[in-house]
């Protein structure tokens, strides 16, 4: 036995334990693990929260200094005051801003809260006029769709088309739901007013639409101005990647359904519509509003009948 104990160790490690003390140190084995696995998930859960916090904390006090203009330089924002005495809000950022970062922004800085719904308005970009029963049909099922889902209406922003149509039905109607336009920068009429940070802008005496670009509308509560570095009538249509991305973000990450508008509208709105089709989202086409619109529901017409 003294042999024993003396050689065993060197040629084969420790000797092993009785069988009950074997038991007895694997239960401490096991304890130990469970402890340390413990402290581990405790200290990773601390530091997610703290992240988190720290995030928070960024967006709600310095939000827009997270974003620059085209050229690198701090991004214009702040309040728009528009000749009706309504306030909205409006920060100026490059196209190819990061869609999450935009998302904590608008949420936290902004304090617009997460939506139950996107309803996502495209269409003509040119005055048009629906008749008086399906104006009013549209505006009361806009109105009431948007405050029973507790959504978001996002909008090419402009005061022309089927998002003045959308923008002066919310301003009619009191809607307390956020109306989101994503408008291209250098297409937008007035945008030297917009320059600087932290700015409360009288947004008077601004030219009318034309094709080299048209003014905000009132009835919006915030604008996302994207900043492509074009200017005039080159700048129409560079706004909407970022807002195709931004829509993506909330529907894919954020697991937020979104019904795609569609009123009147060309060749653009059928784009829209196709990706809009590929993702699938559900498309309510305003069938006797002319345009795209109209052009989509004879097609579905025909094809349902054959």
């Amino acid at each position: 036995p003294a042999f024993f104990r003396c050689v065993w160790p060197v040629l084969f490690g420790a000797p092993p334990l009785p069988r009950g003390e074997m038991r007895t140190s694997k239960k401490k084995e096991d304890s130990e693990n469970k402890k340390h696995r413990f402290v581990d998930i405790s200290r990773s859960a601390l530091f997610i929260q703290a992240r988190f916090r720290h995030a928070k904390t960024v967006f709600r006090d310095f939000g827009p200094s997270v974003f620059c203009n085209r050229m690198g330089d701090p991004c214009d924002h702040g309040d728009i005051v528009f000749l009706s005495d309504r306030a909205a809000k409006y920060i100026v950022l490059s196209e190819t801003s990061s869609t999450g970062l935009l998302s904590k922004f608008v949420e936290g800085f902004w304090g617009v809260s997460k939506p139950e719904v996107l309803i996502s308005v495209t269409g003509g970009a040119r005055d048009f006029e629906l008749s008086p029963p399906l104006a009013r049909a549209f505006k009361s099922g806009l109105v009431e769709a948007a405050t029973s889902s507790r959504g978001w209406i996002v909008t090419g922003g402009t005061d022309t088309g089927v998002m003045k149509l959308v923008g002066d039905a919310c301003l009619e109607s009191h809607l307390s739901v956020p109306v989101i336009g994503i408008a291209p920068y250098g297409a937008t009429n007035g945008n030297d007013k917009l320059a600087g940070q932290f700015r409360r802008v009288m947004y008077t005496n601004v030219p009318s639409p034309s094709k080299d670009g048209a003014p905000l509308n009132g009835g919006h509560t915030h604008f996302l101005l994207v900043d492509s570095g074009l200017a005039g009538r080159g700048a129409w249509g560079t706004e909407i990647k970022l807002r195709s991305r931004l829509e993506n973000f909330y529907v894919e990450r954020k697991g937020v359904p979104r019904v795609v508008l569609v009123v009147n509208g060309g060749p653009g709105t059928m784009e829209t519509v196709l990706e809009a089709a590929r993702a699938p989202s559900p498309i309510v086409v305003v069938a006797d509003s002319g345009g795209a619109a109209s052009a989509i529901s004879r097609y579905c017409s025909i094809s349902r009948d054959s």
